[in-house]
């Protein structure tokens, strides 16, 4: 499936889960958002080019969802090759900061999850909103 296609999909969805929309179908729903797990799984090139490109078009208030979802399954399957990227999208992007204020950091290795932290601290992010740690998947990013 295309970048575009992907966004807007992705971007119905957001809205079916924000209010109401009876135009789509549950199953048009699981397909929009199994179509991003996907591509999280299977591109993550791509995956993060829809993940910016959704949280820039997306309404404000469905930015948690995001931030909860697609945005948190990135991060723990690959914060590591990406967190350059991510370190530029909470400087830069307003949208990204917002949806990434609700991710959960639990499986991100602890010196990512702090330099995280170090960042959102000197935008001025209240301490009692830091990113909580609790665990690392060691299978996927072992010690040492």
């Amino acid at each position: 499936m295309d970048q575009e296609t992907l966004v807007a999909n992705y971007l119905q969805y957001l809205r079916a889960h924000r209010v109401h929309d009876a135009s789509l179908s549950s199953e048009d729903e699981f397909a929009a958002w199994e179509a991003v797990e996907e591509c999280i799984d299977r591109d993550p090139e791509l995956a993060w080019t829809v993940l910016i490109a959704v949280l820039d078009r997306c309404d404000s208030a469905e930015r948690y969802l995001v931030g909860t979802g697609a945005l948190e399954t990135f991060f723990f399957h690959h914060v590591v090759a990406f967190s350059e990227c991510i370190e530029e999208q909470l400087r830069t992007n307003p949208a990204f900061l917002d949806a990434f204020r609700f991710t959960y950091m639990g499986g991100v290795p602890q010196p990512i999850w702090r330099h995280f932290n170090d960042i959102l601290a000197a935008l001025g992010v209240p301490e009692h909103e830091l990113r909580e740690w609790s665990w690392v998947d060691t299978d996927r990013y072992p010690e040492g």
